[in-house]
């Protein structure tokens, strides 16, 4: 391997640095997982809410909401 070839080699493995297109990936990451964690919470939360209200006839109305959530 050459000086040229492992210049090549440094510029393409750093070169992502100056990529803008670096950055909004890194945005969106860090706005979908507040997002992402949000959802899980809610639809766990509310089909474990529904399914244990199933007895009582309460849960029916929940897991419909959770089915149209």
């Amino acid at each position: 391997m050459n000086m040229n070839e492992t210049t090549n080699i440094v510029k393409q493995f750093f070169g992502v640095v100056t990529r803008g297109e670096t950055y909004l990936n890194i945005i969106y990451l860090l706005l979908a997982f507040p997002l992402g964690t949000a959802y899980f919470v809610f639809l766990v939360t509310g089909l474990s809410l529904g399914l244990s209200l199933l007895i009582i006839w309460v849960g029916i109305p929940i897991l419909l909401l959770m089915l149209a959530a």
